[in-house]
């Protein structure tokens, strides 16, 4: 794994380590984010305290060292493609008179069927990207941009879902 992945990229995580009940355990580390449907499970009753905290300390560098800068990424890339092909008031009357990347479906009620290549697939994943990054000022202006698209092309259930997450 080291040579694959070099030995910066690697973390050893080790659980359920206590030796012969010597440790004392939690009762249960989740008591307080469990579901009703979870009740009768007894869930990490091997962790000891320790354990709980290295899989905190495991979950929270790999959500700030990578998770994170990934999804950024994918926001700046995805922006620029957008940017180039999409916003400005010249892309947009041009793209209202000629839009690729849709087929259309048989079932007309739904309208066409967007392909994930398509420009408004694209915008999509953009705007939802932004959203979960808390970027809500680009998520809002990509799902208005979105939106139009889709309530030309009458994809009401698209349109539908644009419309409720640009609510918030």
């Amino acid at each position: 794994m080291k040579s694959t992945f070099g030995a910066n990229a690697l973390q050893l995580l080790c659980i359920n380590s206590s030796r012969d009940g010597l440790v004392e355990h939690l009762e249960n580390p989740w008591t307080l984010y469990k579901s009703d449907a979870l009740s009768t499970h007894s869930l990490g009753r091997f962790l000891n305290k320790d354990d709980v905290n290295e899989i905190k300390d495991l979950t929270q560098d790999l959500a700030s060292k990578h998770v994170i800068p990934s999804m950024e990424e994918k926001v700046r890339v995805l922006n620029q493609q957008v940017s180039a092909t999409r916003k400005g008031f010249r892309n947009q009357i041009k793209n209202l008179w000629w839009r690729k990347g849709k087929e259309e479906s048989l079932d007309a009620s739904n309208g066409p069927t967007y392909t994930f290549s398509s420009t408004e697939s694209q915008i999509r994943v953009l705007g939802d990207y932004a959203f979960m990054l808390r970027d809500y000022e680009l998520a809002l202006s990509n799902y208005r941009l979105i939106s139009t698209d889709y309530k030309l092309d009458k994809a009401w259930k698209r349109y539908a879902g644009v419309q409720v997450v640009s609510t918030f």
